[in-house]
């Protein structure tokens, strides 16, 4: 491979498109066998590359394995695959052996045991979700595990993470809409601001992005939207960032329970400072007006609204006369978009670490890769992962040199 060049690649929302300018493929670069397994959970339709990915990464010298049907959620078909010059195995066990795997959702302990000690996994952590029968096996194996919630980019961004926030944010404004009419057992109200007719309030609690797409469609709506957060910093931030005017205040004082309770929808957009803080009690949901609508997204982190149930049979559901909404991975509803934008910031990402020789190697190089990892070489490299499962914190700053 020292001889040859390959076409770097540029990102767009539609896809992945050739530069005129040529990548060299370095001396030290290394073939990477990457698996992609069907995801296990019914509920969940992403799939961690698209066919355009997986052409990106065989022109640069690597090998993509895929299990059959591992895209047809997302509407890519095998033969889209082996078109992009995928390998198609109908072996869950022989696409988990390879030296990387990229799934969605954490890895369930049938699945560790099928994968090979010191590799490589990139998943969503899902806090929640993760067993810690899992994270024991995770280190016996001394397996590498890098969730796309902890992932930077060079401007210290989380960029899987602010993509499936922003795919959140403007599905709460869709969803909400869709809850409020009379057919959902909602108040009967539309969005959008109709003249002599009081315009539909919001209330937005957090201020990452998927807080801050939520506020941009609302208003573009007509929706009056209040935003709360428990930093003044972030209340600035956000404000600075929308050009209508919006109310803000702080967790806990009289003007956020005053704002719950005038509210027509609640959006919980962020919770990312403790875990399992209830932010919205049940009593205070008891007072809100029968027939409101109010969307939980910080499930996977914990959850801070605290009537709203982890798994509810139905969803949306009534409770105290308000509709409540909550999933663990709303963005997989809407799995072709969100698997693009998984697959725009991994395959750029998999392509430096082949071109920096091995995983190890890479880890030492990008501190935003290093960042993601929250189990290396049988260790807990994540101080969120162990104070959740009370396992011991290493830096994995100190392991690296």
């Amino acid at each position: 491979m020292s001889g040859e060049s390959f076409e770097p690649i540029l990102f767009q929302q539609q896809g992945i498109l050739a530069q005129e300018e040529r990548l060299a493929v370095l001396q030290s670069s290394k073939k990477l066998h990457i698996g992609i397994p069907k995801e296990l959970f019914s509920n969940e339709n992403r799939v961690a590359l698209t066919p355009s990915g997986v052409r990106s990464l065989v022109e640069n010298g690597h090998s993509v394995v895929v299990e059959k049907d591992a895209g047809l959620k997302s509407h890519f078909t095998n033969e889209m695959y082996e078109q992009a010059g995928a390998i198609i195995n109908s072996s869950n066990d022989e696409v988990l052996s390879h030296s990387i795997v990229l799934k969605i959702s954490p890895p369930t302990e049938k699945e560790l045991q099928k994968i090979k000690p010191n590799s490589t996994i990139f998943s969503a952590l899902q806090i929640n979700t993760l067993s810690a029968a899992s994270l024991e096996i995770i280190q016996q194996k001394e397996i590498i595990a890098c969730a796309y919630d902890f992932l930077k980019d060079d401007q210290e961004k989380y960029p899987i993470l602010e993509v499936l926030e922003e795919i959140s944010g403007l599905a709460s404004v869709f969803l909400a809409a869709q809850f409020l009419s009379s057919v959902n057992e909602g108040k009967g109200m539309l969005f959008g601001n109709i003249y002599g007719i009081p315009s539909t309030k919001m209330c937005i609690i957090g201020t990452n992005q998927a807080a801050l797409t939520a506020a941009k469609h609302a208003l573009s709506l007509g929706v009056t939207v209040s935003i709360f957060d428990e930093l003044v910093s972030g209340l600035r931030a956000i404000s600075t960032q929308l050009s209508s005017q919006i109310q803000t205040g702080i967790y806990n004082s009289e003007a956020f329970q005053n704002s719950i309770l005038e509210s027509d929808v609640i959006v919980a957009a962020s919770n990312t400072q403790n875990l399992k803080e209830i932010v919205i009690s049940e009593d205070l949901i008891k007072h809100m007006k029968p027939g409101s609508v109010v969307i939980d997204l910080t499930l996977d982190r914990g959850g801070c609204i605290e009537s709203i149930e982890l798994q509810p049979k139905t969803n949306p559901y009534v409770k105290h006369g308000v509709i409540h909404y909550g999933m663990y991975n709303l963005p997989s509803n809407y799995a072709q978009t969100a698997s693009t934008g998984i697959n725009n910031v991994l395959v750029p990402l998999l392509i430096q670490i082949g071109i920096d020789g091995h995983m190890e190697h890479a880890l030492r190089l990008n501190e935003g890769l290093r960042d993601s990892v929250f189990a290396y070489k049988g260790l807990v490299t994540n101080e969120r992962v162990s104070r959740w499962f009370e396992k011991r914190y290493n830096d994995i700053r100190l392991l690296m040199y």
